[in-house]
């Protein structure tokens, strides 16, 4: 089981994207969640499930995914 980490969530968002499932139309979501770090920097964890639990087991983004989903961030603050 991966470490958790606490982070103070700053921003999320939802990606709702259409699947095949069978032959049943059926939907999936992926989560980004943005977080502050403890010296003043950023990072973007992505997964399916509640903020919380994204941003303390989900994925790092790379600098270019999470540009698209929050595009004001800045590259010189991006923890990757």
């Amino acid at each position: 089981m991966k470490k958790k980490r606490r982070n103070n969530i700053l921003a999320s968002g939802t990606i709702i994207f259409p699947r095949n499932d069978f032959g049943r139309h059926a939907t999936s979501e992926l989560r980004a969640v943005l977080v502050e770090g403890t010296v003043g920097d950023y990072a973007v964890y992505l997964g399916d499930g509640s903020d919380d639990w994204v941003s303390r087991f989900g994925n790092k983004a790379s600098f270019r995914m999470a540009k698209a989903f929050f595009p004001y961030l800045e590259k010189d603050k991006y923890r990757e």
